[in-house]
């Protein structure tokens, strides 16, 4: 799915080499599948890796660090689209 999406190797290479690399692929597939846009794939699949490198200081992912992770992005994306 990667080499799909990007053009570029170096891309295609941190996206095949990030953590949780299967689990983000199939994820993709799946929302390919289901008729998700490519131009959505693409904004989707640098969030997909973002989160996975945070997730990864075990291979265990609890609950509380997907909360944390989603509520650290939504304070991001809350400063990063402010209208000053």
């Amino acid at each position: 799915m990667f080499e799909q999406l990007f053009q570029f190797p170096a891309v295609v290479a941190r996206h095949r080499t990030g953590p949780f690399t299967e689990e983000r692929e199939r994820f993709l597939v799946r929302c390919a599948e289901q008729g998700m846009a490519r131009s959505t794939l693409l904004s989707l699949a640098p969030y997909l890796l973002v989160i996975a490198q945070r997730l990864n200081a075990e291979r265990r992912v609890t609950v509380r660090q997907i909360e944390a992770a989603a509520d650290q992005w939504r304070r991001l994306q809350r400063r990063l689209h402010q209208i000053p």
